[in-house]
């Protein structure tokens, strides 16, 4: 839905709150009026109802008061009724079996009638059950509407008369409801009686139901051609209905009038504010398109072309204004920012320009991004490029390497020498673009040459050292036997030859790590129970750690089981404890823990010493390398040494920093 059609339909929405209740209103007062019309019909049958009752009642009097003055006299009885100002068109006297003893009447009665005979009459045979007066049978005669009246006289006797209804039907029609609407008599069968000029065309199985209903009106009488609308009472003493009957469009034209101009009303008003809100919404939506518009064209980078500010409304036009103020300024400060990230650009390709390392940005399959000048010298890369496919080549080959931080990797120049490079790798992932890998490459050539000089001066140095002090070691034992009476000659000599010990330790160890580096030591596999190989190490340490007041733990399982050269991790475990104990202060604790891991089992030992800084982490596993301001004895070896064993082991070893140094050592279970 676009913004226009949804502010049409909230403003259009709003203009709709008052017209919601209007409507509701309108249905309850349709309900109401409506049901205020069947009242009045309840109230005019009801009135009906009474009036007839009373005009039959007058007529039972008059008979009863007929009867009793002519006593006997057939002849005087029938007379005196005819004579009753046409009340009767016919009167007779019957016996008890509805036959006529005497009649007399108008011409046309007496030729309806014929001979009287009403002993198979269903109204005659109410009447002999009750014995009391029944009126019924309505119908015109020669347009006069009449009924049967029947009334008890002595000795068996009724009296019949055919009553004329023209008087009550002329009291009930003067009751008129709207323009086509009156009073009308009905049986209980739904028989339906009226004037001469006609009767609805109800149909009686309508009335019957009516009647028959706990409701005494109804907004639905079915009939012929139209509905009608009504209501009933029962005329008191009598089996008659008196029922009101109209139309129902005449009966509720009036309702309906008011409700369709209430209707017509609520239309023009919705069709007035609908326009309105039209127009509305496209004034306000013109401002809105120009904002849109000039966001677009800020998204594109096109800060010059302004939106239009000739607006109809103030409010609007002051943001516009403000919109194009603010396109000036990010302008500008683009500018600028253009201005500066030129500047720094330049300043980093000079500080690059100077670096002596190598730099490479690359994507995960080795695609060149960028790489420096001295990349390209040191690596012999073609031209920049990522479609260079031996540039990815060389460079997949040092991603491949999966040399960690610090680490040192070997690596041929275009002219074949080989070349030591520290590397550090690290994973770039930016938001919005696909991860890249920065490598930085610190030519460490010649570090390694003078390192591995070094390493030549101080083998050939303590191979040379070994065999006079091993020959000087056992002149100070022989001394030792020969100077056991002198105290003071004997601890000298206890502190040359613990100085000519630490002298053959450091030679020994020397000798080890040119041994393995070399590749001339070779292991002696077996498989044996961790535990024993922490018991064995750790037993040679105990009395040490109990003079400095140092706590040794050791928790190993009894059925952990390792691979390996027994002797060369016996000296790695030694390591790890000497180290811990060298720095850790008295009352501290040292732990020695291990635990199954996939493919093998991990060995950690703990101290609560200062722990290990943060940035010697791997520097700490160097040939001669010292935690910086320690003042611990010691040469630096040792740690280099057990990194060493691992590695011949297949395994790996990394220190961890915090409270206390922790060394985890991981060693596979097959060699």
């Amino acid at each position: 839905m676009t913004l226009f059609n949804r502010l049409l339909l909230i403003i259009f929405g709003i203009g709709l709150i008052p017209i919601i209740p209007t409507g509701g209103f309108l249905f309850y007062y349709q309900s109401v009026a409506k049901e205020n019309v069947l009242t009045l019909h309840q109230s005019l049958s009801g009135m009906a109802g009474v009036a007839a009752a009373a005009h039959l009642e007058a007529l039972v009097k008059e008979v009863s008061w007929l009867a009793s003055s002519a006593g006997k006299d057939e002849k005087k009885l029938v007379s005196s009724a005819l004579g009753r100002q046409g009340r009767f068109a016919l009167a007779a006297v019957l016996d008890g079996q509805g036959r006529e003893l005497h009649k007399d009447g108008t011409f046309q009665a007496k030729r309806l009638f014929g001979e009287l005979d009403f002993s198979g009459s269903h109204l005659f045979s109410s009447a002999a059950s009750s014995g009391k007066p029944v009126f019924g049978n309505f119908e015109l005669v020669y347009d006069l509407p009449v009924c049967h009246l029947f009334y008890p006289l002595e000795g068996g006797r009724w009296f019949f008369a055919a009553v004329d209804l023209r008087e009550i039907f002329a009291l009930l029609g003067r009751q008129r409801i709207g323009s086509a609407g009156g009073v009308y008599l009905a049986d209980s069968s739904g028989g339906l009686f009226g004037s001469p000029s006609g009767v609805p065309p109800v149909d009686p199985d309508a009335l019957k139901d009516l009647f028959s209903g706990e409701a005494r009106y109804s907004a639905g009488i079915a009939a012929r051609g139209a509905a009608y609308i009504g209501a009933f009472s029962p005329v008191p003493g009598f089996d008659l209905m008196a029922v009101t009957l109209q139309a129902r469009h005449d009966a509720f034209r009036g309702i309906n009038l008011i409700t369709s101009l209430i209707v017509f009303f609520l239309l023009a008003i919705s069709t007035v504010f609908y326009f309105s809100a039209l127009l509305l919404s496209r004034r306000l939506i013109g401002p809105v398109g120009e904002l849109m518009a000039g966001a677009a064209r800020v998204t594109g980078q096109n800060f010059k072309e302004p939106v239009s500010e000739d607006t109809g409304i103030r409010e609007f036009a002051e943001l516009l204004k403000a919109f194009n103020a603010m396109m000036r300024e990010v302008d500008r400060y683009q500018e600028m920012q253009v201005e500066k990230v030129l500047e720094e650009k330049q300043k980093t390709d000079l500080l690059i320009s100077l670096l002596h390392d190598a730099m490479i940005l690359c994507d995960l399959r080795g695609e060149l991004v960028y790489a420096n000048a001295r990349a390209r010298s040191l690596l012999g890369l073609g031209p920049a490029g990522g479609s260079d496919e031996a540039n990815r080549l060389k460079i997949s080959d040092i991603v491949k390497l999966r040399a960690t931080k610090g680490e040192v990797i070997s690596l041929a120049n275009p002219a074949g020498e080989a070349l030591w490079f520290r590397v550090n790798i690290q994973v770039l992932s930016p938001r919005k673009q696909k991860p890249a890998m920065f490598i930085l490459l610190r030519d460490v050539t010649a570090e390694r040459q003078l390192q591995a000089m070094k390493d030549d001066f101080f083998h050939s140095v303590a191979h040379d050292l070994r065999a006079p002090l091993l020959s000087m070691q056992g002149h100070i034992r022989l001394l030792e036997k020969s100077l056991s009476g002198d105290a003071e000659k004997a601890g000298r000599l206890t502190e040359i030859k613990s100085s000519s010990a630490r002298i053959f330790e450091l030679l020994e160890n020397i000798l080890d790590i040119s041994r393995m580096e070399s590749g001339s030591v070779r292991l002696e596999k077996e498989t044996f129970p961790a535990a024993a190989l922490a018991g064995t190490a750790s037993a040679r340490f105990r009395h040490l750690f109990e003079e400095r007041g140092v706590a040794l733990e050791v928790s190993v399982p009894e059925d952990l089981s390792i691979s390996g050269d027994r002797k060369m991790l016996e000296r790695l475990l030694e390591n790890l404890l000497s180290n811990a104990l060298k720095f850790t202060p008295g009352g501290g604790k040292v732990s020695v823990s291990a635990a199954p891991a996939e493919g093998g089992a991990e060995f950690v030992v703990a101290d609560t010493g200062p722990g290990i800084p943060e940035g010697e982490l791997e520097s700490v596993f160097d040939k001669y390398s010292r935690a910086k301001g320690s003042d611990k004895p010691g040469f630096g070896l040792g740690l280099a040494i057990v990194k060493r064993i691992v590695a011949l082991h297949g395994g790996t070893i990394r220190a961890e920093a915090g409270k206390g140094g922790v060394f985890r050592v991981f060693l596979p279970r097959a060699l």
